[in-house]
C-alpha cells in the first residue's frame, strides 16, 4: 500500500517537472521567434 503512495508523489512530481520543462521549452523557442521578429523588422 505504501508502494502505490510513493508511486502516486512520483508520476505527480514527474508530470509537473515535464510540465515545467516543456514550459522552458516553449519559452526559450518563443524568445528565439521574438530575436528572430526584431532581426527582420
Amino acid at each position: 500500500m505504501k508502494g502505490a503512495f510513493y508511486m502516486h508523489i512520483y508520476i505527480q512530481l514527474f508530470f509537473k517537472y515535464a510540465y515545467i520543462q516543456a514550459a522552458y521549452e516553449i519559452m526559450k523557442s518563443g524568445y528565439k521567434l521574438l530575436i528572430y521578429y526584431y532581426m527582420l523588422n
